[in-house]
């Protein structure tokens, strides 16, 4: 029966530390943390200051999460070690070939040879006009479909200039106070896929891929284009002439468009990387990122250390007002007994201790009370003893320390036994304490004897006095002052 009870609580310890779970919300601006512990429903909050360290039921996983931040400013990495118990650059590449078009004409010979002349001739070459004529107004009309392309893929809807601008005024949002999320709304619908929070991978902006096809159509279109207006001349053909001035007006937009093609493709796959990388950031941009988790163990705890280093991108560098920050957070599991010692003061209300003497009674003296010592209050240090399931200074402040020994420090002697209570760093204890006095030795007050000299005292420490302590404990700017 015992056995199956044993197996039936090991069973349900984990079960238990499944509905428990803890979380480190650490500012950026300030680096000060608070420590939320989840049990059940219950949520108990506290703060913990600068790389702090927690304690948690072993097997109980710990969240360390950035507050307060930008994601589209920072990178955050971490690097999570065993204690004891007490990034993304990828390179883009692309080889440009460009084959012309070459129109394959029919030879003019080959036609007149098989023909006499006059109107046989006339219709021929009429003929020949035609085929060149289409020739052209193919050229033209490639290569117009590949600057309309390109202008479409820059300044139309959800473009590379509108997206480019969105990006900016999102980061000018977020310079102005706006939260991360917010200020990034309108970007995130000119993109084609949902950006999620924290994410910050390039996103695919059609825009700039079309931008890119409209370049390498364009070199083709060029190229095909050039051919045709080098062909044959047909002037007196007016289908042709009027085909051939709309090619060399066409013709003209596309060197102005491809005036230095290799920087033109440069530009443009700058732009692309740089722009689906920029937009990527901004759009998973969050106030909060959670940066990883520590789970301790019962042979050890973890420490988290957790770097901010503001992106090289120079659009994001120059808000990132905090810098480079770094912190650590050290999560131990709890011990069975945890011991701390504190300074502080004790009062007493029976800490007045009798003084005898003598006074004159007849033919001899009589053992009397002359005065008291006055031992009410007193400094002293305290001894406290607390168990993990009293111990919740992690997670809302409070512990109780069972028993808790102090030790006065004034000029009586005094040592009590009692319990205490703390919140985090104060620490107030109630009991009992035993003083040092000179009490009587073998004889009582009212005692006669013959000669002062035959009053006898030793020291002793009588019944114990109820005290009441209120203590300093394991506070930062006490402990700096003590080193």
């Amino acid at each position: 029966m015992k056995c199956g009870l044993l197996l039936l609580a090991a069973a349900a310890l984990p079960l238990a530390a499944q509905e428990r779970k803890g979380l480190v919300e650490i500012d950026h601006a300030s680096g000060n943390a608070r420590f939320i512990y989840f049990d059940g429903k219950r949520t108990d909050t506290t703060d913990v200051g600068v790389n702090p360290t927690v304690r948690v039921p072993r097997g109980v996983n710990v969240q360390v999460r950035i507050v307060g931040t930008n994601s589209a400013l920072y990178r955050f990495t971490t690097a999570e070690e065993k204690v004891p118990v007490p990034d993304f650059e990828s390179v883009m590449s692309l080889v440009v070939r460009s084959a012309p078009f070459v129109p394959e004409l029919s030879t003019v010979a080959g036609v007149l040879g098989a023909r006499g002349g006059g109107e046989d001739v006339a219709e021929a070459m009429a003929a020949l006009a035609e085929a060149d004529r289409r020739v052209l107004a193919e050229a033209s009309d490639e290569m117009t479909t590949a600057l309309e392309r390109m202008n479409r893929a820059r300044q139309g809807r959800s473009g590379v200039q509108q997206v480019l601008t969105a990006t900016l005024s999102s980061l000018d949002r977020m310079r102005l106070g706006a939260v991360p999320e917010v200020a990034s709304g309108e970007l995130r619908a000119l993109l084609p896929e949902p950006v999620s929070c924290g994410a910050d991978a390039p996103v695919r902006i059609n825009a700039a891929q079309e931008l890119l096809a409209g370049v390498f159509q364009a070199a083709r279109a060029q190229s095909a284009l050039r051919d045709a207006i080098a062909g044959p001349a047909y002037p007196d053909q007016l289908a042709w002439k009027a085909a051939y001035d709309s090619a060399l007006v066409v013709e003209k937009r596309s060197k102005d468009a491809l005036a230095n093609f290799d920087d033109l493709v440069t530009n443009s796959y700058r732009i692309v990387y740089r722009l689906e990388r920029l937009a990527g950031i901004v759009a998973g941009a969050c106030s909060r990122v959670d940066v990883d988790n520590a789970r301790p163990s019962l042979s050890g705890g973890r420490v988290v250390k957790v770097d901010a280093v503001p992106r090289s991108e120079s659009e994001l560098i120059r808000l990132a007002d905090f810098g480079s920050d770094s912190w650590t957070v050290t999560v131990l599991p709890r011990v069975l007994m945890s011991p701390s010692v504190s300074v502080g003061g004790l009062a007493s209300p029976q800490g007045r201790l009798p003084l005898y003497g003598t006074a004159p009674s007849g033919a001899g003296r009589e053992v009397v009370q002359t005065g008291s010592t006055d031992a009410r209050f007193t400094p002293a240090g305290m001894l406290g003893l607390t168990y993990g399931f009293l111990d919740r200074r992690e997670i809302n402040g409070f512990a109780i320390w069972l028993p808790e020994l102090v030790l006065g420090a004034g000029s009586t002697p005094t040592f009590g036994v009692g319990a205490a209570v703390s919140y985090k760093f104060m620490r107030l204890g109630v009991g009992g304490a035993w003083m040092r006095y000179r009490g009587l030795n073998g004889m009582a007050e009212g005692s006669i004897i013959s000669d002062p000299s035959e009053l006898r005292t030793t020291d002793t420490y009588g019944k114990p006095r109820m005290y009441m302590t209120l203590s300093v404990f394991d506070w930062s700017p006490l402990a700096k002052r003590l080193q």
